[in-house]
């Protein structure tokens, strides 16, 4: 594709997603920068028609960009904009602060949301990359007791057990220092394996009870924070009220939310779905751009967000990018 091809190629997407309107080759024409008679450019744009890069409305004479056009032109015609000093400042201070893992990606979900009037993704990192400060049981009653985990990201777990057989103060305290001695400082599958060991040398009541007291770390690992999810009605990804109904639905009670995340994931640095090529139909006029987070450089979780095709991507993609790079840094500020 020659210079002016890529050209008229960028200006007709980017008119597109700023107006949402199909582009004529008149109105290229008279632009400056194109400097070709309509004629021209109306053979350029059939040109880019055959090759599926864009796509004729049958209300309009004018092209608009199919998803491989837009997919062209993210990947090869794309200025992505910096990100102004008062936005910088605004995902600082709400990223900045000390918090917990999960306050800090709920933070980081609203802030997608914000700042880009879109819906806001983020997984929450698994409990077993965390590691372990402290471990206590109380007893509530002879047979009933609460399990607290205290994580070094200031999370707090917790889960009451039931036991078939009163517990003595005896083994309450000798589970609570068994549980300690392998656990603390260590990540949970760390804390884990240690505490298998460290169980064929008690007794075993205290072997039960650890055992009751940690049956909960298997977390969810599904956990997703949203934020925004009504910015999905929007007329700019559907005109019809019942799709837009159902993705919202569907977003809503996150199924579809962890269908795209683990699509996403994978992938190293910043990663893009345009239209159908997330393969979830209710997406197909969506796209999703999304990151991974980490903690002492290992992922640990991924943050998105959900907007029409129609989206600024040199906006959006930059957004993202630092939005993950700034909630890494604060993962790694709090260990």
């Amino acid at each position: 594709m020659n210079d002016r091809n890529l050209q008229i190629m960028k200006m007709l997407v980017e008119h597109y997603l700023r107006d949402g309107q199909p582009v004529s080759s008149k109105y290229l024409a008279h632009s400056a920068a194109i400097g070709a008679s309509p004629a021209t450019v109306r053979n350029v744009m059939m040109n880019l028609e055959k090759m599926g890069l864009l796509a004729s409305p049958h209300t309009s004479a004018g092209r608009i960009p199919t998803a491989s056009g837009l997919r062209f032109f993210v990947e090869q015609l794309l200025t992505v904009s910096p990100i102004e000093q008062h936005i910088q400042q605004q995902m600082q201070q709400a990223l900045g602060c000390q918090a917990s893992s999960t306050e800090l990606c709920a933070h980081a979900s609203g802030l997608l949301s914000e700042l880009t009037a879109m819906t806001g993704i983020v997984t929450v990192p698994k409990l077993n990359k965390v590691k372990i400060d402290k471990i206590e049981l109380f007893k509530l009653t002879p047979t009933r007791l609460i399990c607290v985990i205290v994580m070094h990201d200031g999370e707090v777990q917790n889960r009451v057990i039931e036991t078939r057989q009163n517990v003595s103060d005896t083994v309450l305290q000798q589970t609570i220092q068994v549980m300690n001695l392998a656990m603390v400082g260590k990540s949970l599958d760390a804390g884990l394996q240690k505490m298998r060991e460290l169980i064929q040398q008690t007794n075993k009541d205290v072997a039960q009870l650890s055992s009751a007291a940690l049956s909960f770390t298997s977390q969810d690992e599904n956990q997703v924070l949203l934020t925004g999810q009504s910015r999905l009605l929007d007329e700019n990804i559907s005109s019809e009220l019942q799709r837009l109904r159902a993705l919202f639905e569907a977003v809503s009670d996150k199924h579809l939310v962890m269908d795209i995340m683990e699509k996403c994931s994978g992938a190293d640095g910043v990663k893009i779905f345009i239209g159908e090529e997330s393969g979830i139909d209710l997406l197909q006029d969506c796209s999703v751009i999304s990151a991974p987070y980490h903690n002492k450089g290992e992922v640990v979780g991924r943050l998105a967000v959900i907007g029409p095709t129609r989206m600024n991507y040199n906006k959006v993609i930059p957004i993202v990018d630092i939005t993950a790079r700034m909630l890494s840094s604060a993962l790694n500020q709090t260990d």
